[in-house]
């Protein structure tokens, strides 16, 4: 057990208390011009709604799934952490086993957005055999190394406060590789599926609109992503393990924000114009993405793009899939009187006998009947004289 030095506050000092408590309004409500397109929890509510509604019964889609582990794995690290930090009721004894809570968390929330870049940049390669591959054995061995240099060497640092942080005991220092290792992996992915993006150079339309919203998320994320992870490798680098976690809780609300974007921005911004949330998943990221037209559309990859302008555009929306969803409600008014007016009996004709004969209810049966008979009549006749004169 380490006893943080801090600077007079038993552990806390007031640097790191600063930056956590700027992390947790990031994270919470940021309405600021802080973060470009802010996507705070309380402000990503009704998209999380949307996400929710959209589902088909209980199958929920493979970007919902990442959505709401990126959100409450987020959530769950951010909380550990800070309640770690600023709490004051840990005895030796329970900080031993709490200590190592944030570090497993923070792992998991950095594989799933990991996880969300390596299926975008698949789907943007159009789900090349070599991109796919490639990426997933990236993640895994990524993955695999970031738990063990995540984990190694932790040991528990409390202050005279009897709060409960984890540091990284010197002179074997690991989780500073763990910063460079996610650097690495934002570095490749972003990097290939830039480059398909660049390549597709559409000339206008709503494809055109979709490219420049990717390029654009990717570099917010890369941006945002590197710088943080920059500053908690200096920390990590540094002996000082009561502040080594000073930046931790701004590097977890950065990476579920911008993770959370992408995923609210192929789906649809609430906070701007309505984006093709169904075109987005044809080109770039979906679960419900349909075998069979991916490999119609596969057919003609090498000249898609080509052509003129009126060509391209053409193209371009040949390629976007649309599903408009309405419900109509149709309320008809029920007369009672309406049953009594009607007749359900069975037809059936009416037959009176006149004369020895078979009169129709109308009389024109009838009629028709004894003429068809007259002349049934005179013909036999006729044939039976003639026969007779032979």
């Amino acid at each position: 057990m380490n006893t943080g030095a801090g600077d007079g506050l038993g552990g806390r000092n007031t640097s790191s208390s600063f930056l956590r408590v700027i992390s947790l309004s990031i994270a919470l409500y940021d309405n600021t011009n802080s973060l470009p397109n802010p996507h705070s929890y309380i402000l990503t509510l009704p998209a999380e709604w949307r996400f929710y509604r959209s589902q088909p019964s209980w199958r929920l889609s493979l970007g919902c799934i990442l959505f709401i582990a990126i959100r409450y794995s987020s959530i769950a690290v951010i909380t550990l952490s800070n309640v770690g930090y600023f709490a004051s009721f840990f005895t030796p004894q329970s900080c031993e086993r709490y200590y190592i809570a944030a570090p497993i968390f923070k792992v998991l929330q950095t594989m799933v957005s990991q996880l969300i870049l390596g299926i975008r940049t698949v789907n943007i390669s159009r789900r090349s055999t070599v991109v796919t591959w490639f990426l997933a054995s990236i993640f895994l061995t990524f993955t695999t190394a970031q738990w063990f240099l995540n984990m190694w060497n932790r040991v528990p640092v409390q202050g005279r406060r009897n709060n409960c942080t984890a540091g990284n005991t010197p002179p074997v220092l690991t989780v500073w590789l763990y910063y460079l290792l996610s650097m690495a992996y934002d570095i490749l992915t972003l990097g290939i599926s830039t480059a398909y993006l660049i390549s597709f150079n559409p000339k206008s339309g709503k494809m055109a609109h979709l490219v420049r919203i990717m390029l654009t998320d990717g570099l917010v994320y890369f941006v945002a992503l590197t710088g943080v992870n920059i500053f908690n490798l200096i920390l990590y680098r540094g002996h000082d393990e009561a502040t080594q976690s000073s930046g931790v809780s701004l590097g977890y609300a950065l990476t579920w924000i911008m993770s959370q974007r992408i995923l609210i921005h192929l789906r649809g911004s609430p906070r701007g114009p309505p984006l093709p949330s169904e075109n987005a998943t044809r080109s770039a990221f979906s679960a419900d993405y349909d075998a069979d037209a991916d490999d119609d559309a596969d057919v003609d990859d090498d000249d898609k793009w080509a052509g003129d302008e009126e060509k391209g555009e053409r193209e371009e929306v040949s390629d976007l899939r649309v599903r408009i969803e309405e419900t109509v409600t149709v309320e008809v008014a029920y007369d009672p009187a309406a049953h009594t007016r009607e007749t359900y009996r069975a037809p059936r004709v009416l037959w009176a006998m006149r004369s020895g004969s078979a009169v129709g209810a109308g009389g024109g049966a009838g009629r028709s009947a004894q003429s068809s008979a007259a002349r049934g009549t005179r013909g036999e006749r006729g044939e039976r004289e003639g026969d007779a004169g032979t």
